[in-house]
């Protein structure tokens, strides 16, 4: 028999559901959001939603896809609501509990006619306080290198030539502003929620960047009027499957084709620097602070750090998901090696964290059988995500003279990764934006030392460590080690000796 679909004229009673806690049809959206994906909808839409029961006020969120418009046909004909489903690590495999989400108040793509148009004149539309931002490590286009956007990446030099059709979010929150300005609507925060290191210094610098192309003043208008809050975030978000929406069907006796699942676990930390107000999200769970650097910096090099170690070597191994992966002896013993022997040496603890307990929490939601995240989810964009996860804590280690042998193994995994099989010889999903670039330099065929001269010399992939003679060494050392295909004698090597073979 067919379900219901989730709507708000479904009556959903005796199922014992969280639903909105506000009258969505007597607040107005305060707040725009960039990236519609499946992580916004279980973060940071699920505090903006809390805080509107607390609190209510104008915050109700208009999101906008600028690549897809598959979130947009989801949720339109379920009146821009959807459920969440916290996943608990039991026998049963069943969402702990379900909340409906109601502080969508429209959705916009790009694809569709018209949309760019509607999304530039909501930045520039004053009752819009807040623009949030999760757009993944490479949808800001930047160049670690000169601190600003990647001038010479196809979609930036598209968006100069045609700065009134942009096709990047910073050239999208450019003419935006530029339009805001001009109609004298006033100041806003600009809120990046994606794993960057000083998220809200690089959204500045490459806004700022696209901005100068319309005008010199426009670039000084934003300095003095728009803030660029960093922040942190935290939560496994799995992609749907058949079995998550099926999961969730049966729990709520409804069909929801917006619905996410996500892990019990959720951090938010945020920088207190909105130029036009904000949300009471501290109410629902966040934390303000003056400087998220510190939490960044933890959570990058060390969760997202080992989340890809435990992906590439999953991969390689022969495992789909990340629980599965940790419940592997080698290869737990190895993430455990490398948190607590190579990355915590060298990290900054925020005040009342214990990286001790941060790493057993993490290894904890790892584990968590019911949230099966996929390694090919973690594996993809290595190009942009090691060198914001890795390659600090390579840098902090060499500049103390400390080895970086395990450090140097996630990086040949990822490489190993590239070639689309794992060590049995079966293939492998690849999504990798450099691929054919890393092909061409030749930086995946060949000797250990032709591959890394390759990558570091024919690409930008490593940035100034590129010219370290320590970690090409070490990196040599990694790749022909892997290319022996003995994952698991390597791991115990290395956990025993602290040292690649020789």
């Amino acid at each position: 028999m067919s379900l219901p679909r989730l709507s708000k004229k479904l009556a959903l009673q005796g199922r014992g559901l969280e639903l909105p806690a506000f009258e969505r049809e007597k607040i107005g959206p305060g707040i725009l959001h960039l990236g519609i994906g499946a992580f916004h909808r279980a973060h940071q839409a699920v505090y903006t939603d809390q805080a509107l029961g607390l609190h209510g006020g104008d915050w109700k969120i208009v999101a906008a896809s600028l690549r897809h418009d598959d979130v947009l046909h989801s949720l339109a004909p379920q009146d821009f609501l959807y459920s969440v489903g916290t996943l608990l690590d039991d026998s049963s495999q069943s969402p702990v509990s379900v909340r409906v989400i109601g502080c969508i108040d429209d959705v916009l793509a790009i694809p569709v006619a018209g949309h760019r148009e509607r999304l530039v004149k909501l930045i520039a539309n004053p009752a819009i306080k807040v623009i949030t931002l999760t757009i993944t490590e490479k949808g800001y286009l930047y160049d670690p290198v000169s601190g600003s956007i990647d001038e010479n990446h196809k979609e930036v030099v598209s968006d100069r030539e045609n700065i009134n059709q942009p096709v990047t979010a910073p050239g999208i929150l450019a003419l935006g502003l530029q339009r805001r300005r001009k109609a004298g609507a006033g100041p806003l925060g600009i809120l990046s929620c994606d794993n960057l290191a000083g998220n809200g210094h690089v959204t500045r610098a490459v806004v700022k960047a696209m901005a100068a192309q319309h005008d010199a003043g426009l670039s000084d208008w934003i300095e003095r009027n728009i803030s660029f809050p960093g922040s942190m975030v935290d939560r496994i978000v799995p992609q749907m499957n058949e079995r998550y929406y099926e999961l969730l069907a049966s729990a709520t006796g409804y069909e929801d084709m917006g619905s996410v699942v996500c892990e019990p676990f959720s951090q938010w930390v945020i920088e207190d620097q909105f130029a036009a107000g904000r949300p009471r999200w501290d109410d629902a769970g966040a934390s303000f602070v003056s400087d998220a650097g510190p939490y960044e910096h933890a959570k990058l090099n060390l969760l997202n750090a080992a989340h890809s170690a435990a992906a590439y070597s999953g991969i390689l191994a022969g495992y789909q998901t990340i629980h599965e992966t940790v419940a592997d002896p080698g290869i737990l013993a190895f993430l455990n090696y490398l948190m607590k022997s190579e990355i915590k040496p060298v990290v900054s603890c925020p005040a009342g964290m214990d990286l001790d307990d941060y790493q057993a929490i993490i290894l904890e939601r790892f584990a968590n059988q019911a949230v099966r995240y996929r390694n090919a989810q973690v594996a993809t964009d290595g190009s942009k995500k090691l060198p914001e996860r890795i390659l600090p804590v390579v840098q902090r280690r060499l500049d103390l003279a400390l080895p970086v042998d395990g450090l140097c193994l996630v990086i040949a995994a990822w490489l190993a990764y590239l070639h689309g099989s794992d060590f049995a010889g079966q293939t492998i999903e690849v999504n990798e934006p450099m691929l054919l670039e890393l092909q061409a330099a030749g930086a995946l065929s060949g000797e250990s030392a032709r591959i890394v001269d390759a990558l570091l010399d024919r690409t930008a992939f490593a940035g100034p460590l590129a010219h370290n003679q320590s970690f090409r060494a070490t990196l040599y050392r990694a790749v022909d080690a892997l290319s022996r295909r003995d994952l698991r004698g390597l791991l115990d090597h290395l956990v025993r000796t602290g040292k690649l073979p020789a």
